[in-house]
């Protein structure tokens, strides 16, 4: 697989997509009949990409040869079969269509009979604001409600899904907001278009990101299509996907009150405060804990648990600070509680809960099958922090009786990390300071000492990623880092400036990536350089192999990070040019190599580029 390069730069574009943007909230406001009638065509051209022509293409990529038989086979059989042919593929692509459509979230279904009060509390909205029938309820393990609305025109299911972890965290007058809130999106002409359109937004947006790393026949052009068509779409659809939210906040001010829906919206920083002191601690613990039951826990946390002080508004001074971005559907909190004019509650602490009110004796059900799901997801990860755990204690008892002095860079740094981890959070800035004053010009460590100050807010941290970013590898995470801290800090001239290097910084990590993952007729190579008993390894290895005729070796030049070396092996098969594709699959599962290194063949769209390897490098066989 390799990586399409970009024609402009990321900066470019976002300048390109904001003033999109400002066109379509302006056009919005001053022409709306325009502006729908604009989206409307975007849309209808967001069906066509998605359900017709990436179809099409998928099906003549991957069965072209049997659609190709298909079709002779029906020529030969009638003088009709054109029609049956269209006819057939007309209709598998309308079933697959309306397949895709109707997809539904892998959730735990709940009847009115597990759970009477909630099926009451939406009886009872559907009373008071007029919502149409919602034909089933879900619940998933998500921070999260939605209502969406499956199945074929003429033939549909509302289904309302209510995470399990939100309800956790919200009184039940909230959680009604919240249902208030979503039930909303399936009211009105606009709400019904909104739905349509986010639809076909989260599909092609999909399917852009699958294309722009596609190397399949006729890949590029579709790229380039969803490139062009999700500049204009994305730009068009953000004004009304806001507006939506908004008025389904106001909805929720219906069915509530303005400082029920705020508390409702600032739901959200509960599950920051639950992050940080309950998600994080439990990660923590799986070095040494078998069994987590990590959602009959988190019920218990929101029950009893009491923030120091100040914690609660930390996280809601850095929540009321960030501001939508680019792809954000919704408004930032800050818009939306000034949209309802009102502030919310300060609390943390919800008992009875959501959950513990309308769910009743489901409650236990529902955290039982959660619980024995997330912990079957993250089995793995469970098991190999489980044995770092045992790998840690280890470590800690080899190095136990050793002097600092005594220690190497690497073995401080994983000191540190497991001192922070344990959280002794003085003692891990201590080791950190140690080793920066130890090695003051050590990339790693830097980029180390920077993070742990800036993930608590400390700007001390900047300094030290600015160094760290000076390394190519690390330039793109520290300025990831520096830009997310003064979005979080709300300073949006020194976010600006951030995003602009992050930008940079992303294009160069692209650049580089295609450079890394092929070649092409204009690249330029040099003598590998490479010792004897590596040459003598791959000569081996390939003439091992047994499909390989004759081989070059030779080293790429590097313009981004020139100092990350790139072996380029170019050959020629002992069969058909056809067979190198299975040669190529071949040695790169037996080439056991550390570092970037490229298989070319010396046929077809790579004869060019291999025979520049030729040229310039050394030969192998």
């Amino acid at each position: 697989m390799r990586v399409r390069p970009w024609t402009s730069s990321t900066s470019e574009r976002r300048e390109r997509y904001v003033a999109r943007f400002r066109d379509a909230e302006r056009m919005r406001t001053v022409s709306p009949h325009r502006y729908w009638m604009r989206l409307g065509i975007l849309t209808l051209l967001g069906e066509l990409l998605a359900y017709w022509v990436v179809p099409v293409h998928a099906v003549v990529v991957d069965h072209g040869v049997r659609v190709a038989w298909l079709c002779a086979a029906l020529l030969v059989l009638s003088w009709w079969s054109p029609v049956i042919v269209a006819f057939v593929v007309a209709a598998l692509l309308i079933a697959l269509r309306l397949w895709m459509r109707a997809r539904r979230p892998k959730s735990l279904s709940i009847t009115a009979a597990d759970a009477p009060v909630l099926f009451a509390e939406i009886a009872s909205l559907r009373a008071d604001l007029g919502l149409p029938r919602i034909h089933e309820v879900l619940v998933d393990d998500e921070f999260n409600a939605s209502m969406t609305r499956f199945g074929i025109p003429g033939w549909t299911r509302n289904t309302l899904t209510l995470g399990l972890p939100l309800m956790m965290a919200v009184t039940p007058q909230e959680m009604r907001a919240v249902v208030a809130h979503e039930a909303a999106h399936l009211v009105g002409l606009r709400c019904g278009f909104s739905r349509w359109v986010s639809r076909v937004l989260s599909i092609t947006r999909r399917q852009a990101a699958d294309y722009d790393t596609d190397d399949a026949l006729g890949a590029g052009i579709l790229d380039r299509c969803f490139k062009w068509y999700m500049g204009s779409f994305d730009a068009f659809a953000l004004p009304l996907m806001r507006a939506v939210e908004l008025e389904a906040d106001a909805m929720a001010v219906a069915a509530t009150s303005p400082e029920v829906a705020a508390s409702s919206l600032a739901a959200a920083v509960r599950d920051d405060v639950a992050g940080e002191l309950y998600w994080r601690p439990l990660i923590a613990r799986a070095h040494h804990e078998p069994r987590p039951a990590p959602y009959a826990g988190l019920a218990r946390f929101h029950r009893s648990h009491t923030p120091a002080p100040g914690v609660l508004d930390h996280h809601l001074e850095r929540a009321l600070a960030v501001r939508a971005g680019a792809l954000d559907t919704h408004p930032s909190m800050r818009d939306r509680l000034a949209a309802i004019g009102a502030t919310p509650c300060r609390r943390f602490n919800v008992d009875p809960s959501a959950a513990d009110a309308w769910l009743g004796g489901a409650l236990d059900r529902l955290i039982a099958a959660l619980d024995a799901r997330w912990v079957e997801q993250n089995a793995d990860f469970w098991r190999e922090q489980c044995e770092q755990g045992r790998d840690d204690e280890d470590f800690l008892d080899a190095i136990r009786d050793v002097p600092r002095a005594g220690l190497d860079v690497y073995d401080l740094l994983r000191l540190a990390a497991l001192t922070a981890r344990r959280g002794d959070i003085a003692e891990a800035l201590a080791l950190y300071r140690e080793l920066a004053g130890r090695e003051p010009g050590d990339p790693d460590v830097r980029f180390e000492l920077g993070r742990f100050l800036l993930d608590r807010d400390d700007p001390a941290g900047i300094a030290h990623l600015e160094h760290a970013a000076s390394t190519f590898r690390l330039a793109f995470p520290a300025s990831e880092l520096i830009h997310a801290y003064w979005s979080r800090m709300g300073d949006e001239q020194a976010s600006r400036g951030w995003q602009q290097r992050l930008d940079e910084e992303r294009d160069r990590l692209r650049e580089a990536t295609v450079e890394r993952t092929g070649v092409t007729a204009g690249d330029a190579f040099e003598p590998s350089e490479l010792s004897s008993a590596k040459l003598d390894y791959l000569r081996q290895t390939l003439a091992a192999d047994g499909g390989v005729h004759r081989a070059w070796v030779a080293r790429k030049r590097i313009r981004v990070a020139p100092e990350h070396t790139v072996v380029v092996i170019a050959f020629t098969t002992r069969r058909w040019p056809g067979h190198a594709a299975r040669v190529r699959a071949r040695l790169d599962e037996e080439i056991l190599w550390r570092g970037d290194l490229l298989l070319v063949p010396r046929a077809g769209r790579t004869r060019a580029a291999a025979d520049r390897v030729a040229a310039a490098g050394d030969t192998l066989l």
